[in-house]
């Protein structure tokens, strides 16, 4: 049996390591997609994604199920655990679609926020989606908080489930977490991402709420939803922003299946944040714990779903088993 202290430095690697991994340049098989949505505050923001089609959704009627990949904070559809998700699903036979939330593929358009589900509900009304029969929800971290939140409020009725992999439900104590002293190197991985993300929103849009250099000299998340995203959305304050937004406290209200994977040993969403409102969720919430792996990165688990290892193809056969 491994002792604890050792899953817990295999849990950073688990975390680390396929990240490093991805920056090696490969080839992207996907094609661009490109949809809408309307703001009430700002009016038409443009969508983009990535979509792995085996044929026209719109023309061969024996296609009729969709794959729909939401990243996690400071990520986009090019962030690699997307890219493995995608190769995954679309292997199952899963058309796929790795939707970047508004901002975050560099155009400024916007900033997307923990309780913001209008993307996704947009993404998946696109008219180059209306052939599907069938359509499942995959998020990672940060996009898990986003799928649970829209299954709480109601999806279009082809949605059949959702997944979160290794997500927050209450942002607040998440956050604290993150900005603790021995996270800086994740916390600055991402505020890295996030910086950019406003710098492209101020340029873009004139709109900056807060001035672009003093967002720069940013180094704690919740001092970056503070300056940003609380203005940026009306919010009262920072604290009203996690509590209007966090899922934890609405997950009884599931309107569909759900299935939320968790590695007992993320460094970044700790299994002891989480479990007090997963395991009140009820009955449209299957949660499973894994003793190893990452934060959204897992070893080939089996976990007990098919013939397919690893934490996406597990998680989908679930999903088409019920």
């Amino acid at each position: 049996m491994i002792i604890e202290p050792i899953q817990s430095v295999l849990g950073h690697l688990y975390t680390v390591g396929p990240t490093v991994a991805g920056w090696i340049p490969r080839k992207d098989p996907a094609t661009e997609w490109v949809g809408h949505v309307d703001d009430p505050e700002v009016g038409g923001i443009t969508l983009r994604g990535k979509v792995h089609f085996h044929s026209n959704p719109l023309s061969d009627p024996t296609v009729s199920t969709l794959l729909v990949l939401l990243h996690g904070l400071g990520g986009s559809s090019d962030s690699t655990y997307m890219r493995d998700a995608a190769k995954d699903g679309f292997q199952m036979g899963y058309d796929v679609l790795r939707l970047s939330l508004r901002g975050a593929d560099a155009s400024g358009q916007d900033l997307y926020n923990a309780g913001l589900t209008a993307d996704l509900h947009a993404a998946i009304a696109s008219p180059q989606f209306s052939a599907y029969q069938n359509i499942v929800v995959m998020g990672f971290s940060l996009g898990g908080h986003i799928a649970l939140k829209a299954a709480v409020e109601g999806l279009d009725k082809r949605v059949k489930s959702v997944v979160a992999i290794g997500s927050p439900v209450d942002l607040s104590p998440g956050v604290k977490v993150l900005d603790g002293k021995s996270r800086k190197i994740y916390r600055e991985y991402i505020l890295r991402e996030l910086r950019d993300l406003y710098a492209a929103y101020a340029s873009q849009t004139g709109r900056a709420e807060t001035p672009l250099e003093r967002v720069q000299k940013v180094r704690y998340i919740r001092e970056f939803d503070e300056l940003t995203i609380v203005p940026r959305f009306g919010f009262d304050d920072v604290e009203d922003y996690y509590q209007k937004s966090s899922v934890g406290p609405v997950l009884p209200d599931l309107t569909i299946p759900c299935l939320y994977v968790g590695s007992t040993y993320d460094p970044m969403i700790p299994r002891r944040l989480v479990e007090p409102w997963v395991s009140k969720a009820g009955p449209n919430l299957k949660v499973i714990w894994v003793d190893d792996g990452g934060h959204v990165y897992f070893p080939m688990v089996d976990l007990g779903f098919g013939e397919r290892r690893g934490v996406v193809a597990q998680s989908l056969s679930y999903v088409q088993a019920m």
